[in-house]
């Protein structure tokens, strides 16, 4: 397909409340990609259950692009082989943007949703197997699939890294000075198992009661989620709470200053508990695009091994060692983190590799 020709339309069932990731990703594809594709557009459809699933194969039936990228809907899956069918009839090519990999929502379902429903959603999901995505033009995975849900589709799967909008999100513009007494870090995002943010706080424990005194760390946590309580708990049986923030949601000015009061940010340390070995979190791009440099646990394709601004750590004993060396380390300037999210994970980079041939 020529660059000149092609028009395309990213269709998605999202919520700006309840969603905003989600709906802020959405949006910053389009406009990454109408920097390349200016005809480019989107549509997102409120959730309303199947009314709502009825309502997107509708407007993705009405919509005269050439190109329809539709976010995945698992329980709709079926849903999506008939569309594209009918699409490539009319000579328009679908891509199915598939934003968790099967395997690992069926472990993410059996870890957080043991109930009749969700039990039932993992039969679906195992039913439908590789048939949704047979008459896609492309599927895009952030995360490697396995084999059973892949099946027969090598050629059309591309295993690519998440973007950002990078000039939507506004670059700190101050850095705390390190070395210092203090290591200030900081995560943010939904708290749950697979972020593994439970480690730093074993560490913080373990440099508490031991002769270790080069320099404290403070963990602030940002967000809310399914278990911010077990983390509470086990700040509390640690007794480290001058150690640990838990601030709740936060954004625009008032996330921004916690960013500005940290020297390094917390990516994803656990997502070897259900199972993933490569993942490409939005977090970590946006905080590379705020001016932030990161640790985190599981490689990421996006990044090099030897990154300056994307530190990868691989055991809970290296990310020790690695905090409590810190002195040694440069921290990377801001406008060095956000050179990078600029040249690498903006948005109008993704929508050019994933419409390479």
């Amino acid at each position: 397909m020529e660059e000149n020709k092609i028009e395309l339309k990213y269709l998605g069932i999202c919520s700006k409340n309840s969603s905003p990731g989600v709906y802020k990703k959405i949006k910053g594809f389009i406009k990454g990609a109408q920097k390349k594709l200016p005809n480019s557009s989107y549509c997102l459809i409120e959730p309303k259950g199947w009314r709502g699933y009825s309502e997107l194969f509708k407007e993705a039936l009405a919509s005269k692009q050439n190109l329809i990228m539709i976010r995945y809907l698992p329980r709709a899956g079926l849903l999506f082989f008939f569309l594209g069918f009918i699409l490539n009839l009319r000579k328009q090519k679908l891509i199915i943007d598939v934003p968790t990999p099967q395997v690992n929502l069926i472990k993410e379902i059996l870890l957080h949703n043991k109930t009749f429903f969700g039990l039932l959603n993992i039969l679906l999901i195992y039913l439908q197997a590789f048939i949704p995505f047979i008459t896609a033009y492309k599927v895009l995975q952030y995360s490697n699939e396995s084999s059973f849900f892949t099946f027969g589709l090598k050629k059309r799967v591309l295993l690519i890294g998440n973007g950002v909008d990078v000039d939507s999100i506004t670059l700190r513009k101050n850095q705390p000075n390190w070395p210092s007494a203090e290591l200030r870090l900081i995560a943010v995002g939904t708290i749950a198992a697979w972020h593994g943010w439970d480690k730093i706080l074993n560490i913080i424990y373990e440099i508490k009661n031991s002769p270790w005194h080069e320099y404290s760390i403070k963990f602030t946590v940002v967000g809310d989620g399914p278990d911010l309580k077990l983390l509470k708990d086990l700040v509390k049986k640690y007794g480290i709470s001058d150690s640990v923030i838990f601030t709740g949601h936060l954004d625009g000015q008032d996330l921004l200053a916690e960013y500005e009061k940290s020297h390094i940010a917390v990516g994803s340390l656990g997502w070897d508990r259900i199972g993933v070995d490569i993942a490409s979190p939005l977090k970590y791009r946006e905080y590379l695009a705020v001016g932030i440099p990161f640790v985190y646990m599981t490689k990421d394709v996006d990044f090099d091994e030897d990154s300056r601004v994307a530190i990868l750590v691989k055991s809970s004993d290296e990310l020790k060692l690695f905090l409590l060396n810190m002195k040694a380390f440069s921290l990377p300037a801001p406008s060095m983190c956000r050179e990078y999210a600029k040249e690498n994970l903006d948005f109008s980079k993704k929508v050019m590799e994933i419409l390479r041939p």
